[in-house]
């Protein structure tokens, strides 16, 4: 990922160390390596401000919740009047301070309720809060997933799953003094092709349709045309290719499987209380090429082939 100077690294150090100093009750912390840069300010505790003497974890609760359908300019956390759109700005100001010049794609938002007391159901912490997921976007066009996550089966030989976590960031917002995020970024370290010839999702949709039909697919939360992460011979290298990307709900046995799990806190819709059933359905760009969320083969997560102008002349 882009690597932050010592310079700022040391500034953000000192900062966090003298902000811990100084406030005793709300949360600072900051740390940056080549894989991810983090950044704690002024998180409060799930606990409150204002720490009950007789306060036991086990007693205490927290709702979150998944915002599918949203108006960016309506606020939805627990006695908070910060809409979605200011959380995400505070989200992107913060994010480029850090990496100017990065450009972020909302991609899921849910919302931290308030921690309560399960015997009483009374609020403890003052606010709730949004947790949001961004991706970075190349050139115009988001980043929306990795090929890693394609698959019903979690990886095969051995496969970096852990690039399922690049190119976004998350973050945790209760106003524009109090937030966290996590940025694990990719670094563009060369463009390859200008201008290629994809296909638009008219030509490729049958293939959702049919998945629909058969009872795989069940709900869809979004399609965008967007990069998708694919690996390379080299495992420092990772190459982004146009795909269609169809965020839904997937259930590998069709119309047999019964949604027993529910939906989970974060993003995740549970399949069988244990694997996910949401997930992206990849459609290749350029070829129309559905990847198999089945495919068990090893170098399944390989690029494929890139087409050119003249390939299709």
């Amino acid at each position: 990922m882009p690597p932050l100077t010592e310079s700022v690294c040391s500034e953000l150090e000192a900062w966090c160390e003298q902000a811990e100093k100084e406030d005793h009750i709300n949360r600072y912390s900051f740390r940056s390596n080549d894989y991810s840069t983090q950044v704690t300010h002024a998180l409060p505790p799930a606990w409150g401000k204002n720490r009950d003497s007789e306060f036991v974890a086990g007693a205490m609760g927290q709702n979150f919740f998944d915002l599918y359908e949203f108006d960016m300019d309506q606020a939805y956390a627990d006695n908070n009047e910060l809409t979605v759109a200011e959380a995400v700005a505070i989200m992107k100001d913060q994010a480029t301070a850090l990496f100017p010049g990065e450009t972020l794609h909302l991609r899921t938002v849910y919302v931290d309720g308030r921690t309560f007391w399960k015997k009483t159901g009374k609020p403890i912490r003052e606010t709730g809060g949004y947790s949001l997921c961004l991706s970075q976007s190349f050139h115009g066009i988001p980043f929306m997933a990795s090929i890693h996550e394609a698959f019903t089966q979690f990886a095969v030989g051995d496969e970096d799953v852990w690039l399922e976590e690049r190119g976004i960031l998350r973050g945790i917002v209760f106003d524009e003094n109090a937030w966290s995020l996590n940025c694990v970024f990719y670094q563009e370290n060369s463009f390859l092709h200008e201008d290629i010839p994809l296909l638009p999702f008219d030509t490729v949709k049958d293939k959702v349709e049919d998945l629909i039909q058969s009872g795989h697919v069940r709900w869809i939360d979004s399609v965008t045309l967007g990069y998708v992460q694919f690996d390379s011979a080299d495992p420092a290298e990772q190459l982004l290719i146009p795909c269609w990307v169809v965020w839904c709900e997937y259930h590998p046995a069709g119309a047999a499987s019964e949604r027993r799990g529910g939906i989970n806190s974060g993003t995740n819709l549970m399949y069988d209380g244990n694997n996910d059933y949401y997930r992206p359905l990849i459609i290749n760009a350029q070829t129309g090429d559905l990847v198999d969320p089945e495919n068990t083969t090893e170098g399944r997560c390989m690029y494929p082939e890139v087409l050119l102008w003249e390939d299709v002349q």
